[in-house]
């Protein structure tokens, strides 16, 4: 860590006022809200056995136990852990017993027939798909704004008679599967198989890229400014063939599982409405939809009881199949009927198209969120179906979040000569439809890469346009280049990483990894950008292969705060080990280049060892007691190691036991075949000079204050410093946070200092948790988030502090995320956050003990009016203890002694 004179963390601003850090009301969550193991860190099993290990490797030593805490990923679920932790290690030591977005643009105006006939009143107060004069949404859909549905009983007896009147007349005019009038699409408003076909919502607001005055997005420093058409000399052939002649026929299959994104925000009902007002031309662009995965649609036609499929064109939605049963969207088999019905219906189309439209969850979870049904569908399922249905495609797009990885373009390079999708959480906007179908039908030659163009700048402008704040990344990869250039440099890439490793060059490689871009943040699913981490590796094979893929990913744009995100990313475990033997798993099902295997359970099983070696962590509890214990540094981090493992790999029953609780806690649980402790054992004069001990979060006196003291070499070994505050209220802890808010002196010293202000919005302190802290071209960007309530639902506020703009560069709320389980696809997007909105903040609260009690409402409840103002203000008079948290290059985390202010 740079621990130069003045450097620090975040800027901030600080404003008159005392901010209320009173705790209400207790919040019904399944666990803490800020930490998800609560501080607890990992169960050491039999911790007198894993005492014994640490006694044995000290000699005469004092025993300070050995136990390192593992650290656990940023809140995903709303902490799907228990609140129960007596038994935690904080516990023992003390001596006490976890995208869903509504940045929705269209004018929901619309028809007051669809409004009075059906059309479902009061939109979700999270969702701003609908205007304040209500009107339907799409095919007499949701109906926005005033929830006053009532009327006279004139108006009454006028419905009926209207209803009779356009039963009578649906009777004579409507039959099989013709597409039929406004009036048709009625007859289908309870989702029965009367369905016939339904037309586009009246008084849309649709977007005109052409348009002067429409937003554009300002771009990250690393999105590709211009489409890159060149085609390096070993890509592959093309196995779509564009004609030009003007015979291309172009099949677009749209795989629509709606799951909550259409039934809390109706994001698959506003995309249909963009795709039904673009120009369509029937005779050479066919639009094939196939429905299902939720509980509620917001329109009045697709059923929610059974999938269906429909043709879609400028007069409407023609229903194909209007029950096919309720099945699995995330059932491969499901898929593979899709494409094969889409193919067989316009067997003539020589562009096929395929779009995965849902939730998505990347590497290892893949695509998909069935309300009906359980799990994803994971890339091995993926290849599988797209094997089985034996058609190739001209581009494979996700409108999902997190699915433009390596192992994605691995997999459907096999069928696809171009992939098209974001590395970070798409905003619930999604992808706009309306200009790139238009101009495909116009064109049915237009080059894949411009009109991947086309719709990679649409979504940006848009999501702009819905939401300033919005983060995001979309980009379009040559599939066909990816296979000529890419799996060489990457197995390559992959090798120089174990190079690095078995030189004892772990640092290196962990530094690289902890700076790289990270996508899904919050769910820690660790998802980092392939090239900045290979920037961040500085081989030779780490330079070719960036130069392969910037030769293969053709366009990229992301917005300002998403820096350093270049356009594809992958998965590499640094903060959680959990997934490495699913990864594992699935590279051998998927044909992931085994030496990237290799370096996976490499890496992964060095920091495992250095977690280890280090002994037992401290925590935020230990200080504020007093009872600050930990191993010291007098201990030998080789001994240590070889006692435990030893025993762990024996499996003696002295103390076996106990070493493979520990150990499979630092693993994660599940599959640990994958660990290498040969590895391990063979490095540990390594460990030896590159670990950090508690005992080195003693504090110093110095110019009359505290500092926390140490040598060069062990700051290099940091890589996060993090404030810590929290109050006492008489009765236990209120946590307010980690923020990375720290300064150094003089002689690099972290100064230990509390101005007793803290984060606060619209004056209101708030707990607080930072995410992300990135740096690009000398830019610093920080990502954190706020645990609250926005009108009754659990979510995370997120705040940006962007320090390329003033205006930005102390912190602005971009929106609110829903908080989903830990192992579900992720949400798409942010929810806009609306004048009118009301936020409750939640904090979690700590026994004395050190153990987690609950999490509570805190301070006041804000009505949103304008923007919300982000700053630092006084927490007040109550007591408090401040620590700071740091993050060493094995991800574990040391706390300092606390200071009481």
């Amino acid at each position: 860590m740079n621990n130069t004179p003045k450097t620090g963390g975040r800027k901030k601003k600080v404003t008159e006022g005392n901010g209320n850090v009173a705790k209400h009301d207790s919040v019904n969550t399944s666990g803490p809200v800020g930490r998800e193991d609560g501080y607890a860190g990992r169960d050491d099993g039999n911790k007198t056995e894993i005492e014994n290990a640490h006694t044995n490797a000290a000699g005469d030593q004092e025993d300070k136990g050995l136990g390192t805490q593992i650290i656990g990923s940023l809140l995903t679920g709303g902490g799907n852990q228990s609140s129960n932790n007596s038994g935690s290690i904080l516990g023992s030591l003390l001596g006490g017993s976890s995208g869903q977005s509504s940045n929705q643009s269209s004018n929901n105006s619309g028809s007051i027939l669809g409004s009075l006939l059906g059309g479902t009143s009061g939109s979700s107060g999270s969702s701003s798909g609908s205007s304040s004069s209500g009107g339907s949404g799409l095919f007499g859909g949701s109906s926005g704004g005033s929830n006053n549905r009532g009327g006279s009983k004139l108006g009454k007896l006028l419905l009926i008679i209207l209803l009779a009147v356009v039963a009578i007349w649906l009777f004579k005019k409507c039959s099989g599967g013709q597409a039929c009038s406004l009036m048709d699409m009625m007859s289908g408003m309870t989702g029965s198989d009367n369905i016939a076909a339904f037309v586009p919502e009246t008084g849309y607001d649709t977007y005109d890229a052409a348009d002067a005055e429409a937003p554009t997005a300002v771009s990250a420093s690393t999105s590709v400014s211009t489409a890159d058409i060149t085609v390096a000399p070993s890509a592959r052939d093309k196995r779509t063939v564009i004609k030009g002649d003007g015979t291309d026929e172009v099949l677009i299959m749209l795989y629509m599982c709606g799951t909550d994104l259409e039934s809390k925000y109706g994001m698959a009902t506003n995309d249909l409405n963009e795709i039904l007002h673009g120009t369509i031309d029937p005779d050479k662009v066919h639009i094939v939809v196939e429905t299902g995965g939720t509980k509620t649609w917001k329109n009045s036609v697709i059923s929610n009881t059974t999938n269906q499929r429909y043709l879609i064109t400028n007069k409407g939605l023609t229903a194909l199949d209007k029950n096919l049963g309720q099945k699995s969207m995330v059932d491969p088999n499901t898929l593979t009927d899709f494409i094969k019905f889409c193919k067989s219906k316009y067997p003539k189309a020589n562009r096929n198209i395929l779009i995965f439209w849902d939730h998505g969850g990347g590497s290892l979870s893949g695509y998909g969120y069935d309300q009906y049904f359980n799990g994803s569908m994971t890339l091995d399922k993926i290849n599988k179906a797209l094997k089985n249905a034996g058609v190739t495609f001209d581009f494979i797009g996700f409108d999902a979040c997190l699915m433009a990885t390596m192992e994605t373009a691995l997999v459907t390079e096999q069928y696809a000569d171009y992939l098209i999708g974001s590395e970070e959480t798409e905003p619930g906007c999604g992808w706009y439809y309306s200009n790139w179908i238009t101009a495909i039908s116009r064109n049915p030659a237009i080059s894949t890469v411009e009109l991947g163009k086309i719709i990679i700048d649409d979504f940006n402008d848009v999501c702009q346009k819905n939401n300033a704040g919005d983060s995001t990344t979309l980009s379009i990869t040559d599939l066909a280049e990816f296979a000529g250039t890419v799996p060489d440099a990457f197995g390559k890439f992959a090798t120089s990483i174990n190079r690095l490793l078995d030189s004892q060059e772990y640092d290196t490689v962990a530094k690289a990894r902890s700076r790289a871009r990270e996508f899904g943040a919050s769910a820690g699913i660790n998802h980092v950008d392939l090239i900045h981490l290979a920037s961040g590796i500085g081989t030779t094979e780490a330079q070719n292969l960036i130069t392969a893929l910037k030769g293969c990913i053709k366009y990229n744009r992301s917005s300002r705060s998403m820096t350093n995100s270049y356009g594809m990313s992958i998965y590499f475990p640094y903060t959680s080990f959990k997934s490495v033997g699913t990864a594992v798993s699935l590279y051998n099902s998927i044909g992931m280049d085994e030496n990237y295997s290799a370096c996976l359970k490499s890496f992964a099983s060095l920091a495992a060892g250095g977690q280890i070696a280090t002994g037992t962590t401290s925590s935020p509890m230990d200080s504020l007691f007093g009872s600050f214990t930990g191993t010291s540094s007098s201990s030998s981090s080789s001994s240590v190691l070889s006692s435990l493992l030893g025993s762990y790999l024996g499996g003696g029953s002295s103390g076996g036991s106990s070493s493979g609780s520990l150990l499979g806690s630092i693993l994660g649980g599940g599959d640990t075949s994958w660990f290498d402790s040969g590895r391990v054992m063979n490095n540990l004069d390594y460990y030896d000079s590159h670990v950090i001990y508690s005992d080195d979060m003693l504090l110093t006196d110095k110019d009359g204050g505290k500092v926390l003291s140490l040598t060069p070499e062990k700051w290099e070994m940091i890589e996060t410093v993090q404030l810590n505050v929290f109050v006492d209220d008489g009765e236990g802890f209120i946590d307010l946070g980690m923020d990375n808010v720290y300064e150094f002196d003089d002689d690099g010293d972290l100064i230990i200092d509390y101005d007793r202000t803290w984060l606060a919005l619209d004056g209101q302190v708030v707990p607080y948790y930072m995410m992300s802290d990135v740096t690009d071209a000398g830019v610093r960007v920080i990502t954190g988030r706020v645990p609250a309530e926005l009108n009754g639902e659990l979510v995370y506020i997120i705040i940006v502090f962007d320090e390329s703009d003033p205006a930005t560069e102390y912190g602005y709320v971009v929106g609110a995320r829903n908080i989903y389980d830990e192992d579900d696809p992720m949400a798409r997007g942010l929810i806009e956050i609306k004048d009118g909105d009301r936020i409750s903040f939640i904090c979690d609260y700590y026994r004395y003990d050190g153990t987690y009690k609950e999490s509570c409402l805190f301070g006041e409840t804000i009505t949103v009016n304008g923007p919300i103002e982000v700053s630092n203000v006084s927490i007040g008079s109550l007591p408090c203890r401040v620590t700071y948290c740091l993050t060493d290059i094995y991800a574990n985390e040391f706390w300092t002694e606390s200071v009481e202010y």
